[in-house]
């Protein structure tokens, strides 16, 4: 096979396209490299290649320059150099190609590290933080940031309040309103952790507040219960009670419902949705 009359026909024909892309040039190279260097076809293809290149840099660094977060440029940019078919390094010398885009990738980053910033005083729960954390890692990957080390002093003085609050804002063991507190150890279990000693302290004098209010609630309710249950057999034997009789059976049925209803509006409020026990 004739080398060089076939590199020189396929160069002909490649750098003869309209709305060529970089890939056709590449290959070409790759596959004509054995040629020795300054040969014609080389360097019609390497020319080809920069013309390319350039209106492909142009394109590449529109959909850079069109991102806000880095995140979004890097995706941009990988996407329109696949369609261009474009190398990270020049096939015939390793330099880089389009070196002017980290540049602009650089332009998201000051402005994601601004923006980032200016979003820091609004992360108020320990999700938010890793939230803001996550997204710097994502967004500035490896870049050195004072940004990172705010996050990690927001996240130790977050839990410094936490552990303040736990032990102020409710005595210390916990007292208070069974359902404020159960409430309270679900916040604080979410936000420290379930292996944090402040959780695990707070939920456990929780535990056992919710113990003491269930048997309380059982009692008083089963109290109830009994006497209404009482009071339906008396009116509801066979044969059925006079009709005086029934009718004060009757008067104390209802007086026993308000009372157990009332028992059960302050025991919903006591205890809520929290014990199944007494649900």
């Amino acid at each position: 096979v004739d080398v060089e009359a076939e590199a020189m026909a396929v160069a002909a024909i490649i750098c003869g396209r309209e709305g060529l892309t970089l890939w056709p040039l590449v290959s070409a190279l790759e596959r004509y490299a054995c040629l020795p260097e300054g040969h014609p076809v080389l360097e019609m293809l390497r020319e080809r290649f920069g013309e390319v290149a350039l209106d492909a840099e142009e394109d590449i660094m529109r959909c850079a320059r069109a991102s806000f977060w880095p995140s979004e440029g890097r995706r941009s940019i990988a996407e329109a150099r696949r369609r261009w078919g474009a190398p990270e390094r020049l096939p015939w010398g390793g330099e880089e190609l389009f070196p002017r885009l980290e540049e602009a990738l650089e332009g998201l980053r000051q402005n994601a590290e601004e923006r980032l910033t200016s979003e820091l005083p609004l992360c108020r729960t320990m999700r938010g933080l890793d939230a803001m954390a996550e997204a710097i890692d994502v967004e500035l990957g490896d870049v050195n940031t004072a940004l990172k080390g705010r996050v990690r002093a927001a996240r130790m003085n977050y839990r410094q309040l936490l552990d303040l609050t736990a032990h102020t804002a409710y005595s210390w063991p916990p007292v208070g309103a069974f359902r404020s507190l159960a409430s309270a150890a679900r916040w604080f279990t979410s936000e420290l952790g379930e292996d944090n000693p402040v959780a695990e302290d707070f939920l456990a004098a929780v535990k056992r507040a919710r113990k003491g209010v269930e048997k309380s609630a059982i009692e008083e309710l089963k109290e109830v219960l009994q006497s209404l249950t009482e009071i339906r057999v008396k009116l509801n034997t066979d044969p059925p009670p006079p009709k005086l009789l029934a009718e004060g059976y009757r008067e104390e049925l209802d007086e026993r419902m308000l009372e157990a209803l009332s028992a059960l509006e302050q025991r919903w409020q006591e205890l809520g949705a929290e014990s199944r026990e007494v649900l």
